[in-house]
């Protein structure tokens, strides 16, 4: 059985070369390619899942963490500020000026743990100043009204100058608190925008892996049948007396040598 020469070799060389391959090395060929799809999609969901575990860090470290630890600033700022009313109402004084001192050194200390984690360093800075302000009316003006009794003087001077300085130093921490939900809502609209990315480059690899692998498969197939068939219709005629029928198989594989012989 003869087959045709190379001069008959016709397509692209890519596609002679794929078809001079041995019958099993197009087999796993057309493997290798879905099983290279399948590795670089495993490799992007990791790198993917990695790069929103880091989002999700930084939102744990840059606005979970410093949210509570403004939230506990808060609620210092305002037990001192209950602290001084203790002083003027209790009749152990010398307790209550003991408590008092002790919220003062919570709130300096609340203070210095949330500002290196702050979002926003100014308002961090305008709550020790106000907070400073505060503190000086309390003691000079209301602290002596507060261990006198006065519970008169000590309401004029609340009224008059303290509440409206915590007022002030009440609203810094509310800026601050924009500033930390302003800063998470950003963080978690990235992970969200990389979650997203992630997922959508993993579905179109997937789908690009799927396709070229199908369509090597059908090629690959084609590449093996087809030759398979030529050479089953020259065997079917010479087993009918017609030796004058040729394979038009240009191959060099098993198949095309078989087609030569």
């Amino acid at each position: 059985m003869a087959h045709t020469a190379d001069a008959g070799r016709g397509g692209n060389p890519a596609g002679r070369w794929f078809g001079d391959l041995p019958v099993a090395a197009k087999i796993f060929t057309a493997v290798g390619v879905v099983a290279l799809a399948a590795v670089i999609a495993g490799v992007l969901a990791v790198t993917s899942l990695a790069s929103v575990y880091r989002h999700g860090e930084a939102i744990e470290r840059d606005n979970l963490r410093p949210a509570l630890e403004l939230s506990a600033l808060r609620a210092q700022a305002l037990t001192a500020r209950i602290a001084i009313r203790d002083v003027a109402l209790s009749t152990d004084k010398k307790a209550a000026q003991t408590k008092l001192a002790a919220a003062d050194t919570a709130v300096t200390a609340a203070a210095d743990t949330y500002r290196p984690h702050a979002t926003d360093p100014a308002t961090v800075e305008q709550f020790d100043q106000l907070w400073q302000q505060y503190v000086d009316v309390r003691d000079s003006q209301q602290l002596p009204e507060a261990l006198t009794g006065d519970l008169k003087k000590f309401e004029s001077v609340a009224t008059s100058t303290a509440n409206p300085i915590m007022a002030k130093v009440m609203a810094a921490l509310d800026t601050a608190a924009t500033a930390e939900t302003t800063a998470a809502t950003r963080t978690v609209a990235d992970a969200r925008d990389t979650y997203r990315s992630a997922r959508n480059n993993l579905i179109i690899l997937l789908s690009a892996g799927v396709l070229i692998g199908a369509a090597l498969a059908v090629y690959t197939a084609r590449r093996i049948v087809r030759p398979l068939r030529e050479v089953g219709t020259v065997l079917t005629a010479m087993a009918g007396g017609d030796l004058t029928r040729t394979a038009p198989v240009s191959s060099r594989d098993e198949i095309g040598r078989m087609a030569a012989t």
